[in-house]
């Protein structure tokens, strides 16, 4: 019994073991889950199989229609013999059955309009989820680089409490000493409660940004979720060309561009639906019939005999009885089958539709329809603007990142030559804690200052890359 206990305590163990071990997403596995798991997208996909059900109506649309009729009853008391048309005061069962086609042949190209409608609010919504999947994809990288952005804030800040830290602890061994007045040890103190804030701060920063990417992956946050690493070759800056090629490229790639042209396409179409009420719509209509009643009966003689009457004829003087003949019937139902087959009629007919006067309804649909044509041109003119001043704006945003950059990595070399300089003059004891402070606080933010710049720059990048349809995935 022992053994057993040990032994599920042991799989217990390793299983609760596998479960806890970090799990470590690369940034195509994060944009793989977010494509996959993300509900906003799953929502938007939902509205582009609705636009393939409406254009598979459409379709069918075109199609003859067909239905059956079958009916059954019994009628009691006086009532109309569904075979012979006649009176009858009796109990009749009856049956019904039909079959109606109908097509329509001219429409003034109604429902051709409307499946070129519907196709191609289809495409516009497919350019709409491919839309999605890029905006979350992008949203996606940029949680990611903030995610690595975040930790490198934290081990930056974690690095400061270690330099401050030592100092605190030689400070104190000097102070002991009468080496230092205890006014530089509380300085420095002070200095290091503020580098340890720092951390928090930090620390929480990154800690929320892994919830968010957690968020767009639609996966269980847990306090072990990590992120690969960029390799350097990320970092690097790329050469991008101008803003008026960029722009070109995301009119003839970008999805939502592309979208907005088709709605606008799809509107046309709408005012060419609705201006076909105005004209006769022909209809070809078939019709096949049969009925049963239990009251048509059918009579068979079965006897003949020559009787005579009580007529009467004179020939010469004599009276002579008029022979006729006399014959019995026997009266029988019709079988359910054979009034089927013999009551069985058939009939086409082309019916002709013609508008003269529905309350002005057709003219106000087409103006409608104009309306939301205007207003589509209208949005496709304003998705092109904005992507415009978009581009225009990435491309002065990566400039300046890159000039940033440049800026820091020059700035960060100046304030470590000051840092280390400043660290050598304190600790010689020819330097003041104030000189000290202000040489690594004036260090510690240029460092900030140049992660947070390597990671905006890599940010434009990729969006510049967006609009370039550089963004695979």
């Amino acid at each position: 019994m022992k053994t057993i206990f040990k032994t599920l305590a042991s799989l217990i163990f390793i299983s609760t073991s596998a479960i806890a071990q970090p799990e470590t997403y690369t940034l195509q596995q994060s944009i793989e889950l977010a494509l996959t798991n993300n509900l906003q997208l799953k929502q938007t996909d939902l509205q582009a199989q609705s636009s393939t059900v409406n254009l598979k109506q459409a379709r069918a649309n075109l199609l003859p229609g067909v239905s059956a009729n079958i009916g059954h009853g019994s009628n009691q008391g006086r009532s109309i013999d569904p075979f012979t048309n006649a009176y009858a005061n009796k109990n009749i069962d009856y049956a019904n059955y039909s079959l109606n086609g109908g097509i329509t042949l001219f429409s003034g190209l109604i429902l051709r309009n409307q499946l070129k409608q519907n196709s191609y609010a289809l495409e516009a919504s497919k350019m709409d989820l491919q839309q999605a999947k890029e905006n979350l994809a992008l949203d996606v990288i940029l949680a990611y680089f903030q995610i690595l952005n975040n930790q490198d804030q934290l081990n930056q800040a974690e690095l400061q409490v270690d330099v401050t830290s030592k100092q605190v602890e030689r400070s104190k061994l000097l102070s002991k000493e009468g080496v230092i007045a205890p006014a530089q040890l509380s300085d420095l103190m002070g200095q290091l409660a503020n580098d340890e804030l720092s951390v928090i701060n930090s620390r929480n920063r990154f800690d929320a940004s892994r919830i968010a990417m957690a968020g767009l992956m639609n996966v269980e946050y847990n306090r072990d979720f990590k992120i690969e690493p960029l390799s350097p070759d990320a970092l690097k800056p790329a050469d991008y060309i101008g803003p008026d090629k960029i722009y070109s490229l995301a009119l003839q790639q970008l999805a939502q561009i592309r979208g907005a042209a088709l709605r606008t396409e799809s509107a046309k179409k709408a005012v060419h639906a609705a201006r076909g009420n105005l004209y006769p719509q022909i209809t070809l209509n078939s019709n096949i019939f049969s009925n049963y009643s239990s009251a048509a009966q059918t009579s068979r003689m079965i006897s003949s005999e020559d009787l005579p009457g009580s007529d009467y004829v004179e020939l010469n003087g004599n009276k002579l009885p008029v022979i006729s003949t006399q014959r019995s019937f026997e009266n029988r139902r019709i079988a359910y089958n054979s009034q089927i087959r013999n009551n069985y009629s058939s009939s086409v007919s082309i019916g002709i539709r013609m508008p003269l006067f529905n309350a002005s309804r057709v003219r106000n649909q087409i103006s409608l329809a104009k309306i939301d044509l205007n207003s589509t041109q209208l949005t496709e003119e304003s998705t092109r603007l904005q992507l415009k001043q978009a581009v225009d704006l990435a491309w002065f945003n990566i400039t300046a990142s890159s000039n940033k950059v440049e800026i820091l990595t020059r700035q960060v070399a100046s304030f470590s030559q000051s840092f280390r300089a400043a660290e050598a003059r304190f600790n010689a004891g020819a330097g003041t804690v104030v000189d000290y402070t202000i040489a690594k606080n004036n260090l510690d933010q240029a460092n900030i200052n140049l992660i947070n710049a390597r990671y905006e720059y890599l940010l434009r990048s990729k969006i510049l890359d967006y609009y370039e349809g550089k963004l695979s995935f």
